[in-house]
């Protein structure tokens, strides 16, 4: 996993593990200051990072996820959903913090460690059919109904 800020028109990898420990609390104590339970950082590819748009505040965040307060709990299952997380603050807090000039480069769902020897596409699809079950999917259907 790596970390990249973005600055003015270039890249720049951050390797200095204090520096990254400062941005992540800065972004905790903007998160929370915003009234957020939840904030993470841009998720796809740096280069398409806008400097009149440095926030997000209604998007899904994934990989390195902060929780803020116990309000709001990941679902019970092994593959802890962060859209269902993200979804779940949007509903309730109606803000999830996104800093889009930083984010983090990792591989998904092939990363040694936490879960990854539990993943097996039994359990992935299993854990996809209950999520379909939760109030947003059937909100949904009842949306495309109208």
């Amino acid at each position: 996993m790596r970390f990249t800020v973005i600055l003015e028109d270039t890249q720049e990898k951050i390797t200095d593990p204090l520096e990254v420990l400062e941005i992540l609390v800065n972004t905790a104590i903007m998160a929370k200051d915003a009234g957020c339970g939840c904030f993470g950082f841009f998720q796809t590819d740096i280069r398409k990072y806008k400097p009149t748009d440095p926030f997000s505040l209604c998007t899904w965040v994934g990989g390195v996820i902060g929780v803020i307060g116990k309000t709001i709990r990941f679902r019970n299952d092994k593959f802890k959903v962060d859209i269902d997380f993200c979804l779940t603050n949007l509903l309730v807090k109606r803000i999830v913090w996104c800093d889009n000039r930083y984010t983090f480069y990792q591989n998904r769902d092939n990363n040694k460690g936490g879960n990854a020897e539990f993943r097996n596409q039994e359990d992935y699809q299993k854990s996809c059919d209950t999520l379909k079950q939760t109030r947003f999917f059937q909100r949904r259907r009842e949306i495309s109904r109208l």
